[in-house]
């Protein structure tokens, strides 16, 4: 309620109430406009403060989404952006608009309207207006990510810097790079282990796509030699980041195939639903075939100048 008089001057009226609800009695004073001389010698102020996030914490991450609990010293929006990481840190108008630095493509973005909660946070002590929880999703499993954070007030006021968190989705930590083998030549290896701690333990089981016999493994944990359609890998929540090494080999077989591909599956399973919940990843296996087309000359009739070739070959 804001009345003006003839001096220029307002009666400011305001009742207070907190995030519980308690209200306080109504309280009245009448101020002066900037400048004015006609009135009590008191003013209203606007608070040109930056909004400052006084708590962010990680909370919970899977291997599309993370949750973080936060608080802010004043009502706001966060703004958010999430990067790969190492990228370029944006500004925060540029963690506004959704963008990474120098307007390039973000994993995800969004806005938090921030109004306080009735649950007290670790940054009461620093002005925080409560906790509240941020949820982003989009992300891809077992990836590195850098996540940004602005709060505006309703004047556009903000810190001079985003503040940020690495985060890393749950997922097999492993190289995503083809593996090369060879017929009856080269092996590869691969190298897994997983990116957060469990819950419980993890299996990964490990096979051909395809289900031909394009490929075979071995878990070298238990041999150099035995390779097997199939491996099976346990993680433990004490194992969890130590890498197990699964040698690949390629089937020597008796077809012309020329260089052709193998994808492996990994099928993970565990009572941990972040891990079990995986989405089957690939890895792509590059054959290189160690067979020629066999080429068969013969004069079925005594004809010197007449000659047939045969050239058979599996695609």
């Amino acid at each position: 309620n804001i009345l003006k008089d003839i001096n220029d001057c307002f009666l400011f009226s305001v009742t207070l109430k907190d995030l519980v609800d308690h209200t306080s009695i109504l309280y009245s004073q009448q101020v002066n406009a900037t400048g004015s001389l006609n009135c009590v010698t008191q003013r209203v102020d606007i608070d040109q403060d930056a909004p400052t996030i006084v708590w962010l914490q990680t909370e919970y991450v899977t291997a599309t989404t993370v949750d973080f609990t936060f608080a802010v010293d004043e009502l706001s929006n966060v703004s958010y952006v999430v990067l790969p990481r190492g990228a370029v840190e944006p500004t925060p108008l540029e963690v506004q608009a959704g963008t990474g630095a120098a307007g390039t493509g973000a994993v995800a973005s969004g806005v938090k309207e921030y109004l306080g909660s009735s649950t007290p946070s670790p940054g009461a002590g620093a002005g925080g207006k409560g906790q509240d929880v941020l949820n982003i999703t989009g992300l891809l499993a077992g990836t590195n990510y850098d996540v940004w954070f602005v709060p505006f007030d309703r004047f556009g006021n903000s810190q001079t810097e985003a503040q940020s968190r690495w985060i890393r989705t749950v997922g097999l930590d492993m190289l995503i790079n083809s593996l090369a083998t060879q017929e009856g030549g080269y092996t590869d290896v691969i190298q897994v282990k997983l990116t957060q701690v469990p819950t419980a333990d993890v299996s990964v089981t490990i096979s051909e796509r395809s289900g031909i016999g394009n490929v075979v493994l071995v878990d070298q944990a238990l041999s150099l030699t035995d390779y097997v359609s199939s491996v099976t890998l346990v993680f433990t929540p004490i194992t969890w980041n130590v890498a197990q090494e699964v040698g690949v080999k390629a089937v020597d077989d008796i077809y012309v195939e020329d260089q052709h591909t193998e994808e492996l599956k990994f099928d993970v399973r565990s009572l941990d639903v972040r891990y079990d919940a995986l989405v089957d990843p690939n890895r792509t296996v590059v054959i290189a075939d160690n067979d020629e087309c066999g080429v068969i000359v013969y004069d079925p009739n005594n004809r010197p100048l007449e000659r047939t070739l045969s050239c058979s070959a599996n695609a």
